[in-house]
């Protein structure tokens, strides 16, 4: 749209980054104002004070979301902070723009991750592809500082919408997706 046309430079980056690797990164401050930064901060601090929920996944604590995959819709109040991130022009264009369509949000996650002991990866600590719903993009916002050495996250370059399952692109797998 026209009324944003300064997010055009920014938006055009991050799909090319997506196009050619497959992942793209930028920092909030890009996106939103510092208020809504603090208000988002704030509102993730409140929820980590609660008890949060852990499902299927032990090294996950969910606080907002995370049961997607059994069916159950997450009700979140046009308030909600999160709303600021997820339906924020940026993202939007970035999202519609890579996809070439119109999307939908699907679900909103807040969850604390945290080291484990046991160094066998479960779930979807392993290598692995998302196939369950076609045309799927996923946004991580990261509420403490992130870098190579102790992000939670580990995305292979490459091997987005291509079903390369060649080893020096990651561990073999028999399967379509996974592995």
């Amino acid at each position: 749209p026209k009324h944003i046309i300064y997010l055009k430079p920014l938006v055009d980056k991050n799909i090319l980054n997506i196009f050619k690797y497959g992942i793209t990164s930028f920092e909030l401050e890009k996106i939103l104002s510092y208020e809504d930064i603090k208000n988002v901060s704030a509102y993730a601090s409140n929820l980590r004070s609660q008890k949060g929920q852990i499902y299927n996944k032990r090294y996950n604590t969910y606080f907002l979301g995370g049961n997607y995959s059994e069916g159950r819709k997450i009700n979140v109040s046009s308030k909600n902070p999160f709303l600021k991130i997820a339906l924020n022009p940026s993202i939007l264009m970035i999202v519609n723009s890579y996809l070439n369509k119109k999307c939908n949000l699907v679900d909103i996650q807040f969850a604390e991750s945290f080291p484990s002991n046991d160094s066998e990866r479960k779930k979807s600590q392993r290598w692995h592809r998302d196939p369950a719903i076609n045309n799927l993009i996923k946004v991580f916002v990261y509420f403490s500082d992130v870098n190579k050495d102790n992000g939670p996250f580990e995305f292979i370059s490459g091997t987005h919408n291509k079903n390369i399952r060649d080893a020096r692109y990651g561990p073999e797998s028999k399967k379509r997706f996974g592995g």
